[in-house]
């Protein structure tokens, strides 16, 4: 690991996909949960992700799925 990485714990599916999306180096899989070398905290990407259009998008997914569901 570089200066300052530290191996973070993901189990949040879109999280997960905005860290690796923003250059962390995903390091493996645990336990139904992602493992990522970075020099953030996983509280740091989390503001940031909450902060992101990302979170946008995924919550609106989340949305569209449950219409698709509930068949209306």
């Amino acid at each position: 690991m570089g200066t300052g990485e530290s191996i973070i714990k993901v189990r949040q599916l879109g999280l997960a996909a905005y860290i690796k999306l923003n250059g962390a180096e995903l390091a493996g899989v645990e336990d139904r949960a992602f493992l990522f070398r970075s020099i953030k905290s996983e509280s740091e990407w989390r503001v940031e992700y909450n902060n992101s259009c990302c979170m946008r998008h995924d919550a609106l997914v989340c949305e569209l799925r449950h219409h698709l569901k509930s068949g209306n």
